[in-house]
């Protein structure tokens, strides 16, 4: 399948550009990095460690003109060959980090050029 029809079968428009963001695994320090590629469903965290699929993940954006926003989620799938390494996140489906991912999703495409 090319690139096309993956990109036809997402459920949300992406986001371009990136922000700074941090990420946690469990009790494990924040890691300080950029994060891109936003929906209202996920997003892409850049990192050349990336966690194992399946793990819970906690993310703070911290986009442009807006406050930093914490959000939930699990490593959906992730990339160690890629000019740009790191894992999608599928974001939780509660209702406070739906609110939240909503946020962020605006606030991304006012910053975007």
């Amino acid at each position: 399948m090319g690139l096309l029809g993956f990109l036809e079968k997402r459920r949300h428009a992406r986001v371009p550009g990136s922000v700074g963001a941090e990420f946690r695994v469990g009790q494990a320090a924040s890691v300080s990095t950029f994060a891109s590629n936003f929906s209202q469903g996920g997003l892409f965290v850049m990192t050349s460690d990336p966690p194992g699929e399946g793990h819970a993940v906690k993310v703070v954006l911290h986009p442009p003109g807006a406050s930093a926003i914490e959000l939930s989620g699990i490593v959906a799938w992730v990339s160690r060959f890629r000019a740009a390494p790191g894992f999608g996140i599928q974001l939780s489906d509660g209702d406070i980090v739906r609110v939240a991912a909503d946020a962020t999703y605006q606030a991304l495409l006012r910053a975007s050029p």
